[in-house]
C-alpha cells in the first residue's frame, strides 16, 4: 500500500510541476516575451527535466529494478497521451518518436539512482 501511495504522490507531484512550468511558459508566450519556437523548445526541455528528476525520485523510494521503475513511472503519461492523440486523430511518427524520447528519459532517470540491492 505504501508503494501505491508513493507512486500516486510522485505522479501528482510531477504533473503539478509540469502544469506550473507550462503555465509560466504560456504567460511568457501570451505576452510575446518568447517566440513560438522558443516556447516549444522550453516546453520539451522542461518536460524532459521534470520526468528525469521525478523518475529518479520514484526509483529512490521503491525497491523495483531500475528499468521496471522507469517504465512504471512513465506508463500513465504515455497511455494518457496516446488516448488523447487517438481521440483527436493526430497520431503520427513524430508523436511516436516523442513518446520514445520520454520513455528513454524516464529510464535514464531511474538508472542513475542506485540502491544497495541492485
Amino acid at each position: 500500500m505504501t508503494n501505491i501511495k508513493s507512486y500516486i504522490k510522485n505522479l501528482l507531484l510531477s504533473f503539478g510541476e509540469l502544469i506550473f512550468i507550462l503555465t509560466i511558459l504560456t504567460v511568457f508566450y501570451y505576452y510575446n516575451l518568447i517566440s513560438y519556437n522558443t516556447f516549444k523548445v522550453f516546453e520539451l526541455i522542461s518536460l524532459l527535466i521534470i520526468i528525469f528528476i521525478n523518475s529518479n525520485l520514484f526509483k529512490r523510494k521503491n525497491n523495483l529494478k531500475r528499468f521496471i521503475s522507469g517504465i512504471l513511472f512513465i506508463l500513465p503519461y504515455i497511455f494518457f497521451s496516446i488516448i488523447v492523440a487517438l481521440i483527436f486523430k493526430e497520431f503520427n511518427i513524430k508523436l511516436f518518436i516523442y513518446y520514445f524520447i520520454i520513455l528513454f528519459i524516464s529510464l535514464l532517470g531511474s538508472f542513475f539512482q542506485k540502491k544497495k540491492d541492485d
